[in-house]
């Protein structure tokens, strides 16, 4: 059985920069269904997501540490109910993502429950997914929701369309074996290596900006072929060209 025969599909995304990196394979399967693909997300989670073809748009919420209410961006919200999308879609259970996909005014609005909900978040939801395995990585668990949807694709990974700039500058930088050290991990957990995906998120390179930072360390992994991810003791981990 394949996904509905949906036209517009809207993925609220919003968490901080590896729950988009994991969102991608999901993204990009419903994308190759041939629906169009917009996406609900944080502003460094649409720098990442400009790189992905299979993305039409962006909408773009603030997100911080605390983070502000879903109630804060009803005029986002509003612009989006004006889209009449054929299904919302949240990979992850936070209050906000399923507030935001609930009030989407989608036709078919779909959760996946990952944990404890306040009543309000879910209320407007036509249908949940239960938590999946924890065991897999996230981008696993994901692919997992379409499949409960009646999707039967493989992972389609993931795929940028990266600038030419930003090419010439990973060749540039990348002549030998070197290592990239991202010192925005504060937490060390056997599982974190796996969960945490490539490309590596933060970096020690020249800063350019946010969006220029992301296709770095974008262009660098593709440059290389890729990263393998070891940790060392608190709070780095180091990902070695392979």
């Amino acid at each position: 059985m394949p996904l509905p025969p949906w036209k517009k599909v809207l993925v609220v995304d919003l968490g901080f920069l590896g729950d988009t990196v994991h969102s991608i394979p999901a993204i990009r399967a419903i994308a190759q269904t041939g629906a169009r693909v917009d996406v609900m997300t944080t502003p460094v989670g649409a720098d990442l997501l400009g790189l992905v073809p299979e993305v039409n748009r962006c909408w773009i919420i603030p997100l911080r540490k605390p983070s502000p209410p879903p109630w804060k961006n009803l005029g986002t919200l509003l612009a989006i109910r004006k889209e009449r999308y054929d299904a919302a879609i949240s990979f992850a259970g936070s209050d906000r993502n399923l507030f935001c996909t609930g009030w989407s005014g989608a036709r078919e609005r779909v959760a996946h429950l990952t944990g404890r909900n306040a009543w309000p978040s879910n209320w407007r939801l036509t249908r949940t997914i239960s938590r999946r395995d924890r065991g897999q990585p996230v981008f696993e668990q994901r692919l997992s929701v379409l499949r409960d949807l009646g999707w039967e694709g493989a992972n389609p990974g993931w795929a940028w369309a990266i600038p030419k700039e930003d090419e010439a500058w990973a060749k540039r930088q990348v002549s030998s074996p070197f290592l990239h050290l991202s010192i925005s991990s504060a937490r060390f957990s056997t599982g974190f290596g796996k969960k945490r995906l490539k490309p590596a998120l933060w970096s020690p390179v020249p800063d350019r900006g946010a969006r220029s930072h992301v296709r770095q360390i974008c262009s660098l992994w593709r440059r290389t072929g890729g990263f393998k991810t070891f940790l060392i003791p608190f709070p780095w981990h180091v990902l070695p060209h392979c």
